[in-house]
């Protein structure tokens, strides 16, 4: 009975340690050329994958709005954002994301950019960064 019991505790205590990874809402927003394809990636993990294809504007460029659930072990996760144009990367960076509040990442307009350059801001109420191709500025 006294094993039984031990076997029990055990058992609880490791799923208890396995859920200990918090979830968070990470929300995927803003614009894409339509056919795009719009990937984040945490490690080998895809947390989100999708093709710009609904609410396109005259000039072809659709909005967008997407959800995932992200789990974080540590206070900061990189993840990889990557935005396909007919097989070829126009945005192929990594990002830092704290684990405080509700981060969301969005992808700016790329209308109003010069030639396949994308712009990506990341904010979750605590910390703002905004980075530009890959390169960081505040």
């Amino acid at each position: 009975m006294k094993a039984e019991l031990v076997i029990t505790y055990c058992i609880f205590i490791f799923i208890f340690f396995l859920s200990c990874a918090e979830k968070r809402e990470v929300r995927v927003l803003g614009f894409a050329y339509k056919g795009e394809r719009i990937t984040v990636m945490h490690e080998q993990d895809t947390i989100v994958s999708f093709k710009a294809e609904d609410n396109a504007d005259s000039i072809s460029i659709c909005s967008f709005y997407k959800t995932a659930d992200l789990k974080f072990n540590k206070e900061i996760l990189n993840v990889k954002v990557v935005v396909d144009s007919n097989k070829v990367n126009v945005l192929d960076t990594t990002i830092s994301i704290t684990k405080l509040k509700e981060p969301f990442i969005s992808l700016l307009y790329p209308h109003d950019l010069k030639g396949n350059e994308r712009n990506v801001f990341v904010d979750d109420e605590a910390d703002s960064t905004f980075l530009k191709c890959g390169a960081l500025y505040d």
